[in-house]
């Protein structure tokens, strides 16, 4: 199964470069792009909390995340801390 998604400033919507994003309990992470956009592949089914961390942003979590039900797109919108 693959998992994709964007990382967003919650305020400006503007993508996020370089974001932290994993899937808590493994050793799965990956960084997003130019354009904010993740990929994790090769996921098997289930539920999953997904992080995502970056400089100068709040933590973002995303609880029971499913993508069987609730689609493999996900869109994660941050929070400035300054």
């Amino acid at each position: 199964m693959v998992i994709t998604g964007k990382v967003v400033d919650q305020v400006t919507g503007e993508a996020l470069t370089g974001v932290k994003v994993a899937i808590e309990g493994s050793d799965i992470k990956v960084y997003t792009d130019f354009d904010g956009v993740f990929r994790f592949e090769n996921v098997k089914p289930g539920e999953y909390d997904v992080t995502a961390t970056f400089v100068s942003y709040n933590r973002n979590e995303v609880q029971k995340f499913n993508p069987a039900k609730d689609g493999n797109h996900l869109e994660i919108k941050m929070n400035s801390t300054l």
